[in-house]
């Protein structure tokens, strides 16, 4: 028998079960050339799949950088952004609503940092 904590809230609730990957591993991202990404969703089918609205969002290193996408028709197989500066970036794919999975992937993009005021660590 399941506990009720069970029922309210499954441990699948807020997991990591989107799958992220560069399209051409053999590419280096460039700062100002776009950046595919694979989606593997297959993780979820136990669950039900993935529910629209699905967000995107790319936090480089300068707050001014920052990208935010949603998808409201269709579930993408592969997402693109073109970042704007080098250095570290963190792409999360998720869920808006419904079971809230998502999926995430730090890229390292070659190129100057546009804000001076933050350091590569």
């Amino acid at each position: 028998m399941t506990s009720l904590v069970d029922e309210i809230s499954p441990s699948y609730v807020g997991a990591e079960l989107i799958g992220l990957s560069t399209a051409e591993p053999s590419v280096t991202s460039r700062s100002f050339n776009a950046v595919l990404l694979d989606v593997d969703y297959s993780d979820t089918d136990e669950i039900g799949g993935v529910v629209l609205p699905i967000e995107m969002t790319v936090t480089p290193p300068s707050p001014s950088g920052f990208q935010r996408q949603i998808f409201r028709l269709l579930t993408p197989s592969q997402i693109a952004f073109t970042p704007q500066e080098g250095g570290p970036h963190l792409v999360l794919l998720r869920e808006v609503g419904h079971n809230r999975v998502y999926g995430t992937i730090q890229l390292a993009v070659l190129g100057s940092i546009n804000d001076p005021n933050v350091t590569q660590g």
